[in-house]
Protein backbone atom coordinates (compact mmCIF):
# COMPACT_ATOMS: atom_id res chain seq x y z
CA UNK A 1 0.00 0.00 0.00
CA UNK A 2 1.35 3.43 -1.45
CA UNK A 3 -0.51 5.46 1.84
CA UNK A 4 -3.63 5.95 3.85
CA UNK A 5 -5.34 9.10 4.13
CA UNK A 6 -8.37 9.78 6.25
CA UNK A 7 -10.13 12.79 7.72
CA UNK A 8 -13.55 13.35 8.14
CA UNK A 9 -14.06 16.71 9.49
CA UNK A 10 -16.59 18.72 8.31
CA UNK A 11 -15.19 22.40 7.15
CA UNK A 12 -18.25 25.04 7.22
CA UNK A 13 -17.09 28.32 6.06
CA UNK A 14 -18.72 31.58 5.40
CA UNK A 15 -21.43 34.50 6.31
CA UNK A 16 -23.78 32.99 8.96
CA UNK A 17 -21.98 30.17 9.39
CA UNK A 18 -21.98 30.25 13.09
CA UNK A 19 -25.68 29.59 13.30
CA UNK A 20 -25.02 25.92 11.53
CA UNK A 21 -23.59 25.68 15.01
CA UNK A 22 -26.99 24.81 16.68
CA UNK A 23 -27.43 22.33 14.07
CA UNK A 24 -24.83 20.24 14.12
CA UNK A 25 -24.69 19.90 18.21
CA UNK A 26 -28.49 18.69 17.77
CA UNK A 27 -27.91 16.15 14.45
CA UNK A 28 -24.98 14.56 16.92
CA UNK A 29 -27.81 14.04 19.29
CA UNK A 30 -26.22 16.95 22.29
CA UNK A 31 -28.53 18.84 24.89
CA UNK A 32 -25.61 19.24 26.98
CA UNK A 33 -22.55 21.03 25.23
CA UNK A 34 -19.76 22.53 27.19
CA UNK A 35 -18.04 25.90 25.46
CA UNK A 36 -14.31 26.32 26.40
CA UNK A 37 -12.78 29.69 25.23
CA UNK A 38 -10.27 32.40 26.20
CA UNK A 39 -9.62 35.67 28.03
CA UNK A 40 -9.03 37.00 24.36
CA UNK A 41 -11.96 35.99 23.61
CA UNK A 42 -14.07 37.68 26.35
CA UNK A 43 -12.32 40.94 26.10
CA UNK A 44 -12.69 41.19 22.35
CA UNK A 45 -16.35 40.51 22.27
CA UNK A 46 -16.02 37.17 20.32
CA UNK A 47 -17.54 35.75 23.07
CA UNK A 48 -20.57 37.85 22.92
CA UNK A 49 -20.30 37.78 18.88
CA UNK A 50 -20.60 34.04 19.45
CA UNK A 51 -23.30 33.19 22.15
CA UNK A 52 -25.38 35.87 20.32
CA UNK A 53 -25.47 32.81 17.40
CA UNK A 54 -27.88 31.21 19.55
CA UNK A 55 -30.25 33.74 20.96
CA UNK A 56 -33.27 31.84 18.71
CA UNK A 57 -32.66 28.51 19.67
CA UNK A 58 -32.85 26.00 22.46
CA UNK A 59 -29.21 24.99 22.92
CA UNK A 60 -27.88 26.01 26.26
CA UNK A 61 -24.02 25.43 27.18
CA UNK A 62 -24.07 23.96 30.33
CA UNK A 63 -20.92 25.13 31.41
CA UNK A 64 -18.48 27.85 30.07
CA UNK A 65 -15.37 27.60 30.55
CA UNK A 66 -12.99 31.47 29.88
CA UNK A 67 -9.85 30.80 31.70
CA UNK A 68 -7.70 28.92 28.89
CA UNK A 69 -4.39 30.39 29.48
CA UNK A 70 -2.66 31.70 26.84
CA UNK A 71 -0.17 28.04 26.49
CA UNK A 72 -2.53 25.49 27.24
CA UNK A 73 -1.43 23.10 30.58
CA UNK A 74 -2.15 20.24 31.96
CA UNK A 75 -3.82 21.75 34.26
CA UNK A 76 -6.62 23.19 32.14
CA UNK A 77 -7.24 20.11 30.27
CA UNK A 78 -7.27 18.52 33.80
CA UNK A 79 -10.08 21.41 34.63
CA UNK A 80 -12.25 20.57 31.73
CA UNK A 81 -12.07 16.89 32.30
CA UNK A 82 -13.74 17.53 35.88
CA UNK A 83 -16.00 19.87 34.36
CA UNK A 84 -16.98 17.72 31.57
CA UNK A 85 -17.87 14.84 34.43
CA UNK A 86 -19.31 17.34 36.75
CA UNK A 87 -21.96 18.66 34.78
CA UNK A 88 -22.64 15.97 32.35
CA UNK A 89 -21.81 17.62 29.34
CA UNK A 90 -21.93 15.54 26.11
CA UNK A 91 -19.89 17.08 23.73
CA UNK A 92 -17.26 20.21 23.26
CA UNK A 93 -17.76 23.71 21.60
CA UNK A 94 -14.33 25.32 21.64
CA UNK A 95 -14.12 29.14 20.35
CA UNK A 96 -10.75 30.71 20.06
CA UNK A 97 -6.96 29.67 18.92
CA UNK A 98 -4.31 26.96 19.06
CA UNK A 99 -4.37 26.95 22.90
CA UNK A 100 -8.21 26.91 23.20
CA UNK A 101 -8.10 24.02 20.54
CA UNK A 102 -5.64 22.39 22.19
CA UNK A 103 -7.19 22.51 25.17
CA UNK A 104 -10.28 21.11 23.69
CA UNK A 105 -8.92 18.07 21.87
CA UNK A 106 -7.07 16.81 25.03
CA UNK A 107 -9.73 16.99 27.35
CA UNK A 108 -11.94 15.07 25.11
CA UNK A 109 -9.42 12.46 24.83
CA UNK A 110 -9.47 12.28 28.52
CA UNK A 111 -13.57 12.14 28.81
CA UNK A 112 -13.23 9.00 26.23
CA UNK A 113 -10.51 7.08 28.06
CA UNK A 114 -12.03 8.40 31.45
CA UNK A 115 -8.30 9.10 32.60
CA UNK A 116 -8.24 12.55 34.56
CA UNK A 117 -4.36 12.87 34.55
CA UNK A 118 -2.45 13.69 31.60
CA UNK A 119 0.50 12.29 32.90
CA UNK A 120 -1.50 9.20 33.19
CA UNK A 121 -1.72 8.81 29.95
CA UNK A 122 2.13 7.10 29.53
CA UNK A 123 2.03 3.74 27.64
CA UNK A 124 -1.68 3.88 26.94
CA UNK A 125 -2.00 2.77 23.63
CA UNK A 126 -5.00 5.17 21.68
CA UNK A 127 -4.34 3.37 18.79
CA UNK A 128 -8.13 2.36 18.13
CA UNK A 129 -11.04 3.56 16.20
CA UNK A 130 -13.46 5.90 18.37
CA UNK A 131 -17.09 6.22 18.43
CA UNK A 132 -18.90 9.93 18.08
CA UNK A 133 -19.57 10.36 21.66
CA UNK A 134 -18.45 13.58 22.76
CA UNK A 135 -18.53 15.29 19.70
CA UNK A 136 -15.93 18.17 19.17
CA UNK A 137 -16.95 21.51 17.73
CA UNK A 138 -14.61 24.18 16.47
CA UNK A 139 -14.74 27.51 15.65
CA UNK A 140 -11.18 29.20 15.05
CA UNK A 141 -10.78 33.16 16.21
CA UNK A 142 -8.75 35.95 14.64
CA UNK A 143 -7.20 32.60 12.46
CA UNK A 144 -7.12 29.11 12.32
CA UNK A 145 -3.40 27.19 13.48
CA UNK A 146 -3.75 24.64 11.01
CA UNK A 147 -4.55 21.76 13.65
CA UNK A 148 -8.30 22.13 13.70
CA UNK A 149 -8.90 19.45 10.96
CA UNK A 150 -6.17 17.25 12.28
CA UNK A 151 -6.28 14.03 14.73
CA UNK A 152 -2.77 15.65 16.74
CA UNK A 153 -2.99 17.50 19.55
CA UNK A 154 0.46 18.58 21.78
CA UNK A 155 1.12 19.87 25.51
CA UNK A 156 3.89 21.06 27.36
CA UNK A 157 4.19 20.05 30.89
CA UNK A 158 6.79 23.04 32.74
CA UNK A 159 6.29 20.61 36.18
CA UNK A 160 7.42 17.81 35.24
CA UNK A 161 9.46 19.23 31.69
CA UNK A 162 7.54 16.96 29.33
CA UNK A 163 5.73 17.08 26.19
CA UNK A 164 2.68 14.65 25.42
CA UNK A 165 1.87 14.39 22.03
CA UNK A 166 -1.28 12.91 21.19
CA UNK A 167 -1.81 11.65 16.98
CA UNK A 168 -5.44 9.70 17.40
CA UNK A 169 -8.80 9.55 15.87
CA UNK A 170 -10.27 10.79 19.61
CA UNK A 171 -8.68 14.26 18.95
CA UNK A 172 -10.42 14.58 15.65
CA UNK A 173 -12.42 17.49 14.85
CA UNK A 174 -16.19 16.95 14.06
CA UNK A 175 -16.68 20.01 12.53
CA UNK A 176 -14.56 23.25 12.25
CA UNK A 177 -17.03 26.53 11.30
CA UNK A 178 -15.06 29.51 9.83
CA UNK A 179 -17.61 32.61 9.77
CA UNK A 180 -16.12 36.19 9.01
CA UNK A 181 -17.47 37.74 12.77
CA UNK A 182 -14.45 35.62 14.31
CA UNK A 183 -12.13 37.72 12.20
CA UNK A 184 -13.01 41.18 11.82
CA UNK A 185 -9.94 42.72 13.86
CA UNK A 186 -7.31 41.19 11.68
CA UNK A 187 -4.57 43.93 11.08
CA UNK A 188 -2.76 43.70 8.04
CA UNK A 189 0.76 42.02 9.04
CA UNK A 190 -1.23 39.63 11.20
CA UNK A 191 -2.85 38.68 7.29
CA UNK A 192 0.42 38.46 6.04
CA UNK A 193 1.88 36.08 8.68
CA UNK A 194 -1.26 33.46 8.41
CA UNK A 195 -0.80 33.58 4.56
CA UNK A 196 3.21 32.84 4.90
CA UNK A 197 2.28 30.11 7.97
CA UNK A 198 -0.51 28.90 5.40
CA UNK A 199 2.02 28.56 2.50
CA UNK A 200 4.97 27.35 4.82
CA UNK A 201 2.91 24.11 5.65
CA UNK A 202 1.62 23.64 2.38
CA UNK A 203 5.19 23.51 0.83
CA UNK A 204 6.55 21.67 3.42
CA UNK A 205 3.71 18.67 3.02
CA UNK A 206 4.10 18.99 -0.74
CA UNK A 207 8.24 18.34 -0.34
CA UNK A 208 7.77 15.62 2.51
CA UNK A 209 4.41 14.15 0.01
CA UNK A 210 5.96 10.69 -1.27
CA UNK A 211 3.60 9.55 -3.59
CA UNK A 212 0.86 10.57 -1.58
CA UNK A 213 -1.35 12.46 -4.49
CA UNK A 214 -4.32 13.22 -1.68
CA UNK A 215 -1.69 15.50 0.16
CA UNK A 216 -0.45 17.05 -2.87
CA UNK A 217 -3.87 18.05 -3.89
CA UNK A 218 -4.15 19.59 -0.59
CA UNK A 219 -0.97 21.17 -0.37
CA UNK A 220 -1.35 22.32 -4.30
CA UNK A 221 -4.59 24.18 -3.09
CA UNK A 222 -3.46 25.76 -0.19
CA UNK A 223 -0.09 27.25 -2.08
CA UNK A 224 -1.95 28.25 -4.96
CA UNK A 225 -4.87 30.08 -3.31
CA UNK A 226 -2.62 31.72 -0.81
CA UNK A 227 0.16 33.01 -3.46
CA UNK A 228 -2.85 34.23 -6.39
CA UNK A 229 -4.10 36.15 -3.46
CA UNK A 230 -1.96 37.07 -0.67
CA UNK A 231 -1.41 40.38 -1.61
CA UNK A 232 -5.13 40.61 -2.77
CA UNK A 233 -6.21 39.56 0.96
CA UNK A 234 -3.49 41.92 2.75
CA UNK A 235 -4.48 45.29 0.97
CA UNK A 236 -8.55 44.22 1.26
CA UNK A 237 -8.48 43.46 4.78
CA UNK A 238 -11.75 44.43 5.35
CA UNK A 239 -13.44 41.50 2.80
CA UNK A 240 -15.10 39.33 4.64
CA UNK A 241 -14.71 36.78 1.64
CA UNK A 242 -10.91 37.21 1.84
CA UNK A 243 -10.73 36.72 5.65
CA UNK A 244 -12.37 33.33 5.58
CA UNK A 245 -10.54 32.77 2.43
CA UNK A 246 -7.10 32.74 4.47
CA UNK A 247 -8.59 30.93 7.69
CA UNK A 248 -9.97 27.90 5.31
CA UNK A 249 -6.10 27.81 3.64
CA UNK A 250 -4.33 27.70 6.78
CA UNK A 251 -6.72 24.66 7.70
CA UNK A 252 -6.59 22.81 4.49
CA UNK A 253 -2.88 23.23 4.68
CA UNK A 254 -2.74 21.38 8.36
CA UNK A 255 -4.68 18.71 6.89
CA UNK A 256 -2.05 18.17 4.33
CA UNK A 257 1.04 18.88 6.61
CA UNK A 258 -0.20 16.43 9.36
CA UNK A 259 -0.43 13.65 7.10
CA UNK A 260 2.76 13.30 5.82
CA UNK A 261 5.05 12.70 9.14
CA UNK A 262 7.58 15.09 11.08
CA UNK A 263 10.09 16.72 8.67
CA UNK A 264 13.19 17.59 9.48
CA UNK A 265 11.54 21.39 9.68
CA UNK A 266 9.19 20.26 12.15
CA UNK A 267 11.87 19.23 14.42
CA UNK A 268 13.47 22.66 14.69
CA UNK A 269 9.95 24.49 14.93
CA UNK A 270 9.06 22.00 18.11
CA UNK A 271 12.49 22.34 19.26
CA UNK A 272 12.24 26.61 18.93
CA UNK A 273 8.92 26.61 20.16
CA UNK A 274 9.92 24.86 23.44
CA UNK A 275 13.54 25.93 23.99
CA UNK A 276 13.41 29.41 22.99
CA UNK A 277 9.69 30.05 23.54
CA UNK A 278 8.84 30.79 20.13
CA UNK A 279 5.46 30.36 18.57
CA UNK A 280 5.48 27.63 16.28
CA UNK A 281 3.69 29.51 13.52
CA UNK A 282 6.99 32.51 13.28
CA UNK A 283 9.16 29.73 12.96
CA UNK A 284 8.08 27.77 10.34
CA UNK A 285 7.49 30.89 8.56
CA UNK A 286 11.27 31.65 8.88
CA UNK A 287 12.56 28.32 8.17
CA UNK A 288 10.72 27.31 5.44
CA UNK A 289 12.76 28.95 2.70
CA UNK A 290 15.71 27.72 3.75
CA UNK A 291 14.28 24.02 4.31
CA UNK A 292 13.00 24.06 0.82
CA UNK A 293 16.22 24.95 -0.33
CA UNK A 294 17.69 21.59 0.55
CA UNK A 295 15.00 19.26 -0.65
CA UNK A 296 14.61 16.85 -4.18
CA UNK A 297 14.58 19.25 -6.60
CA UNK A 298 12.13 17.77 -8.45
CA UNK A 299 10.07 18.14 -5.92
CA UNK A 300 10.78 21.56 -5.75
CA UNK A 301 10.66 21.43 -9.57
CA UNK A 302 7.39 20.54 -9.24
CA UNK A 303 5.94 22.38 -6.94
CA UNK A 304 6.60 25.66 -9.09
CA UNK A 305 2.84 25.28 -10.35
CA UNK A 306 1.16 25.60 -7.74
CA UNK A 307 3.52 28.83 -6.13
CA UNK A 308 3.49 30.29 -9.94
CA UNK A 309 0.46 29.02 -12.06
CA UNK A 310 0.32 27.00 -15.16
CA UNK A 311 1.39 29.72 -17.39
CA UNK A 312 4.53 30.69 -15.71
CA UNK A 313 5.55 27.03 -15.08
CA UNK A 314 5.38 26.07 -18.68
CA UNK A 315 7.21 28.91 -19.87
CA UNK A 316 10.39 27.69 -17.36
CA UNK A 317 13.06 25.06 -18.58
CA UNK A 318 12.42 21.84 -16.29
CA UNK A 319 15.85 22.45 -15.66
CA UNK A 320 15.30 25.78 -14.24
CA UNK A 321 11.69 25.06 -12.04
CA UNK A 322 13.49 24.41 -8.74
CA UNK A 323 15.58 27.34 -8.60
CA UNK A 324 12.50 29.56 -9.85
CA UNK A 325 10.66 28.25 -7.05
CA UNK A 326 12.68 29.16 -4.41
CA UNK A 327 13.45 32.90 -6.36
CA UNK A 328 9.69 32.78 -6.39
CA UNK A 329 9.18 32.39 -2.72
CA UNK A 330 12.35 34.57 -1.75
CA UNK A 331 10.51 37.54 -3.99
CA UNK A 332 6.98 36.66 -1.72
CA UNK A 333 8.79 36.86 1.56
CA UNK A 334 10.53 39.98 0.19
CA UNK A 335 7.64 41.40 -1.04
CA UNK A 336 5.72 41.19 1.80
CA UNK A 337 8.31 42.40 4.39
CA UNK A 338 8.06 45.49 2.15
CA UNK A 339 4.80 45.51 2.57
CA UNK A 340 4.16 45.01 6.25
CA UNK A 341 7.47 45.12 7.94
CA UNK A 342 6.85 41.39 9.30
CA UNK A 343 9.69 39.64 11.05
CA UNK A 344 10.89 36.88 8.46
CA UNK A 345 14.43 36.16 10.20
CA UNK A 346 15.34 34.35 13.09
CA UNK A 347 17.68 37.43 14.10
CA UNK A 348 14.42 39.14 14.11
CA UNK A 349 13.25 36.86 16.83
CA UNK A 350 16.59 37.86 18.82
CA UNK A 351 17.13 34.00 18.82
CA UNK A 352 21.92 34.23 18.66
CA UNK A 353 23.30 32.34 16.31
CA UNK A 354 25.17 31.14 19.90
CA UNK A 355 21.94 28.76 20.62
CA UNK A 356 21.94 27.14 17.35
CA UNK A 357 23.91 23.89 18.67
CA UNK A 358 21.54 23.71 21.90
CA UNK A 359 18.37 24.53 19.28
CA UNK A 360 19.88 21.41 17.19
CA UNK A 361 20.56 19.11 20.21
CA UNK A 362 17.38 19.40 21.54
CA UNK A 363 15.60 18.66 18.30
CA UNK A 364 18.13 15.22 17.87
CA UNK A 365 17.40 14.42 21.54
CA UNK A 366 13.77 14.03 20.81
CA UNK A 367 11.76 10.29 19.63
CA UNK A 368 11.61 12.14 16.40
CA UNK A 369 14.28 13.55 15.90
CA UNK A 370 16.83 10.75 16.70
CA UNK A 371 19.32 10.01 14.03
CA UNK A 372 19.51 13.17 12.22
CA UNK A 373 22.49 14.92 11.28
CA UNK A 374 23.40 18.02 13.12
CA UNK A 375 25.55 19.86 10.26
CA UNK A 376 22.46 19.39 8.42
CA UNK A 377 20.40 20.97 10.86
CA UNK A 378 22.85 23.61 11.51
CA UNK A 379 22.87 24.61 7.71
CA UNK A 380 19.48 25.34 7.84
CA UNK A 381 19.42 27.51 10.49
CA UNK A 382 22.15 29.37 9.73
CA UNK A 383 19.84 29.77 6.00
CA UNK A 384 17.24 31.13 8.00
CA UNK A 385 19.08 33.58 9.87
Amino acid sequence: MDYTFINDTKLMVGESALENIAYEIRYCGCKRPLLVTDEICKRLGYLKTFLRAFDNEDIVFSSVFDSVKPDADTETCEKLFNLCTLKECDCIVALGRRNVLTAAKIARIMVKENIGKVSSFRGVDLSGDYDKNMPLFVVPVISACGEEATCRAEIFDEISNTVYSFDTAAASVNAVIIDYRMTDIIPPVAMAKFGLYALAMGVCAYLNSGDNTVVKMYAGAAIRDITGNLNTIINRNGSRRYRTRLMSDVVIAGIALSSVGRSVCDELVFSLAQYKGMEREDMLVALMPSYAMTCDEDKLASVLLYLAGEEEYSMCVPLGRAKKSIAFIDKLYNDIYETTGMQLKLRDYGIDKGDFTEVVSYAIGSAAGKGLDMSYLLEILERAY
